[in-house]
């Protein structure tokens, strides 16, 4: 079986398709000088809610995969664990002071590429072992 296209699928389900507002406005939120506190948490608790609905997503299409129920469980595990420090993380934008007008399209490319190139190599691998 062919999982490129499920790991796009389900990538496309979790980022985008059940990723709610709240999760998207908030995910990023840290905590700055001057700023409240409350935004770190809140922050923290967004991006850990999409992570784990992301990483459901997986959950849901690799059930189609004849995988057991404790490799489906580490796909969800792998993919929400995974996709939490990439989506919290600035390291991408950290490099400029101003955002460059071509940094917004690139910025999207290089973060749902570095989830798909995960998550697909882990479900490879995966397959593989088990």
């Amino acid at each position: 079986m062919e999982v490129f296209p499920l790991v796009l699928f389900a990538h496309w389900l979790g980022d985008f398709a059940f990723q709610s507002k709240w999760m998207a406005t908030n995910k990023k939120l840290k905590c700055v000088e001057g700023q409240d506190k409350d935004s770190n948490i809140r922050g923290r608790l967004a991006c850990a809610a999409h992570s784990y609905v992301y990483g459901l997503c997986f959950g849901v299409v690799v059930m189609f995969m004849y995988f057991t129920p404790i490799q489906i469980l580490t796909v969800v595990l792998f993919t929400a664990l995974t996709h939490y420090p990439v989506d919290r993380s600035d390291f991408f934008i950290k490099r400029f002071e101003a955002v460059p007008n071509w940094m917004p399209p690139l910025y999207i490319c290089f973060d749902n590429g570095i989830h798909v190139f995960l998550n697909y190599f882990f479900i490879k691998l995966l397959m593989n072992v088990g």
